[in-house]
């Protein structure tokens, strides 16, 4: 059976350029960014999404970088596994405001 990690954290650490880029910035072990991909209740997953005491970290790593991280990547939207399909900017989705 093949892995399926979730997002929003599997975004991020692809876009922070790997797990060892997102553990430098957020000051932890590369297992621990790991976790952040499982979905709870496997080996520690926290459902895809990243501590928010991390936030600030990786989102100052980033700009120094020269990484395209930004804010609004740390919210939910939508389906979460990453094969799901991503809505595309500036298509509204039904039910929700502009």
């Amino acid at each position: 059976m093949r892995n399926r990690y979730l997002d929003p954290a599997y975004t991020i650490i692809e876009k922070l350029g790997g797990l060892q880029n997102a553990a430098e910035a957020a000051d932890v072990t590369e297992s621990r960014v790991c976790r952040w991909r499982l979905p709870k209740g496997k080996r520690g997953g926290t459902d895809g999404l990243i501590p928010s005491r991390h936030h600030q970290k990786l989102l100052d790593w980033a700009a120094k970088h020269k990484k395209d991280l930004d804010p609004t990547d740390f919210f939910v939207t939508g389906k979460r596994g990453r094969d799901s399909p991503r809505p595309k900017p500036g298509v509204q989705r039904s039910g929700l405001a502009a």
